[in-house]
């Protein structure tokens, strides 16, 4: 299956969905960063946390939390993501995000990718009213590759929600809401079986 990881910026993809990419090596995943922060140190940070997942990502350098400066440009990309990669499951922002690049993230992808599946993020630091509607079981052993990349990305380390406890914590949540040790949990945006 050709699943397409949507991440505003570096280090979305790993803290949302990071045990969920760890899950599955039969995809064939890319991961897309729209704001990869050039600095040497980023750039690092988002090379090793793709090993510990085994993806690498194609980062494209628009501005922080300005995305929405550049709606049209990042319009044109996924259109041609839809057309040249021609994902089947595509995951991003959920649509209560208050951030304004995960907004502008989420619009863009329900427009260009309306023809596929589509799963919107867990973020409950951003989206107080979140309500998942789907969840993905993760084992141990993922859970413990999703922290490790987190980990990856030392300039965030100060960030609560960038914290192993707070992650395994929220892990174990979702995973005891569908009786199992853990899990993420998405929005379902759009499903097509």
């Amino acid at each position: 299956m050709r699943v397409l990881f949507l991440s505003p910026h570096a280090d979305d993809a790993e803290l949302w969905a990071g045990g969920t990419i760890a899950s599955h090596p039969e995809w064939q995943i890319m991961h897309l960063i729209l704001t990869g922060n050039s600095t040497p140190e980023r750039s690092e940070e988002i090379k090793n946390a793709g090993r510990v997942l085994g993806v690498e990502a194609e980062v494209y350098h628009f501005e922080d939390t300005k995305l929405y400066e550049s709606v049209e440009d990042i319009r044109e990309l996924f259109e041609e993501l839809q057309h040249g990669f021609a994902p089947e499951l595509v995951f991003c922002p959920p649509a209560g995000d208050r951030h304004q690049d995960h907004q502008t993230v989420y619009e863009e992808a329900r427009r260009a990718f309306r023809f596929c599946s589509m799963l919107g993020y867990d973020t409950p630091y951003n989206e107080p009213a979140n309500r998942p509607t789907c969840y993905l079981p993760i084992t141990k052993d993922n859970i413990g590759r999703k922290i490790e990349a987190c980990r990856c990305y030392e300039s965030q380390a100060h960030q609560p929600y960038m914290q192993p406890e707070v992650i395994e914590s929220l892990a174990r949540v979702r995973g005891c809401e569908i009786r199992t040790e853990f899990a993420e949990a998405v929005e379902v945006v759009r499903w097509i079986l």
